[in-house]
């Protein structure tokens, strides 16, 4: 992930300046230079410029308050892009806690990898639908019109995409998921 979030945020002057980007994938970068919040608010904005004003991002002298105040910022605004996280209420009271911006939560690496992933999969994604390649329109199945696949997500779009060549290369098998279907 290190690699990707670096490309993608090469150019961001304040994380420049700030000296959290380029991160060191072989070390553990990606995790010490999260610990405000910054660079997650600053990678959500990259992937979706209309979900966070960057004015709102706490940038200087970020006490705990304001790195809290990051954490909520960049889980919520990638909530509204579409990622999906675990339910966290179960285990803490604020979405800051669970990405682990609290002593108290253990596996905080693990929540980050997960938070990071959401929102490049949003990223990678952001294409897989009809309207901005029309050619997905041929993914239609017999019953429907092609504008029915507006409705997809990008998941099923590409699940259709898959077993449609799987399909035309002769394979009698399809994949309902990516993890069990694809097992031999």
């Amino acid at each position: 992930y290190t690699r990707i979030v670096n490309d993608l945020l090469a150019n961001d002057e304040d994380l420049k300046k700030a000296g959290l980007v380029p991160m060191n994938p072989e070390g553990y970068d990606i995790f010490n230079n999260t610990a405000d919040a910054i660079l997650l608010c600053k990678l959500v904005h990259r992937v979706n410029p209309n979900v966070i004003d960057p004015r709102a991002i706490n940038m200087d002298n970020t006490d705990d308050y304001k790195i809290y105040e990051n954490a909520n910022l960049a889980v919520n605004s990638a909530k509204v892009m579409g990622c999906v996280f675990p339910d966290q209420n179960k285990y803490t009271n604020s979405y800051a806690e669970f990405l682990g911006f609290t002593p108290m939560l253990q596996k905080r690496e693990q929540l980050l990898l997960d938070f990071i992933y959401q929102v490049l999969r949003v990223y990678f994604t952001r294409t897989v639908n009809v309207k901005v390649n029309p050619k997905l329109q041929q993914l239609a199945k017999e019953n429907e019109q092609p504008n029915d696949l507006t409705r997809l997500s990008p998941d099923d779009m590409l699940r259709r995409w898959f077993n449609r060549h799987l399909k035309d290369g002769g394979s009698p098998r399809t994949v309902d998921n990516y993890t069990d279907s694809l097992k031999d």
